[in-house]
C-alpha cells in the first residue's frame, strides 16, 4: 500500500530539419517572416500551394496565417476549396495574368449592365413598368 514506483524520464532530442538549415540562432519574426517568404516562392514556381504542401516542404503549420500575412502585404493571393471525400481542404494561388484579364472584362460589363438597369429604373413613373 505504501509502495511507491520511480519512473525515469527519458528525453529525447529531435532536430528539426528544414531546407533552410538550423534555425536555432534566429528570432521568431525572422522564421515567420522566411516561411511567408517560402510560400510566395512555391505559389509562384508551383501554382498553388495546400497545408500538407507547406507543411511538408518547410514546416509550416499556419499556412492560412502566412497567406494573411502575405495578403496583408498587398499580394492577390486566392482560395479554391476542394473535397477529398468527406475532407475539405484550401488550396492557394495567385492568378495567372488572362484570368485577371477576363475578371476585369466581365466586372466592367456588370457595372455598365448596374449604370444601365439603375438609369432606366430612375427615368420610369412609378406606375409605368419597364420594357423587357
Amino acid at each position: 500500500m505504501g509502495e511507491t514506483t520511480n519512473y525515469e524520464l527519458r528525453t529525447t532530442n529531435y532536430e528539426l530539419r528544414t531546407t533552410n538549415g538550423p534555425d536555432q540562432a534566429r528570432t521568431p519574426d525572422e522564421r515567420k517572416r522566411s516561411q511567408t517568404q517560402c510560400v510566395l516562392t512555391y505559389i509562384a514556381k508551383n501554382g498553388s500551394i495546400t497545408a500538407v504542401d507547406a507543411l511538408r516542404e518547410f514546416g509550416c503549420f499556419r499556412l492560412a496565417a502566412r497567406v494573411k500575412d502575405l495578403r496583408e502585404r498587398g499580394n492577390d493571393i486566392r482560395t479554391a476549396w476542394r473535397r477529398d471525400g468527406a475532407k475539405r481542404y484550401a488550396i492557394y494561388y495567385l492568378p495567372s495574368p488572362e484570368a485577371l484579364a477576363f475578371e476585369k472584362q466581365q466586372n466592367e460589363m456588370y457595372e455598365r449592365a448596374k449604370r444601365t438597369t439603375n438609369y432606366e429604373l430612375q427615368t420610369t413613373n412609378p406606375g409605368e413598368q419597364v420594357a423587357a
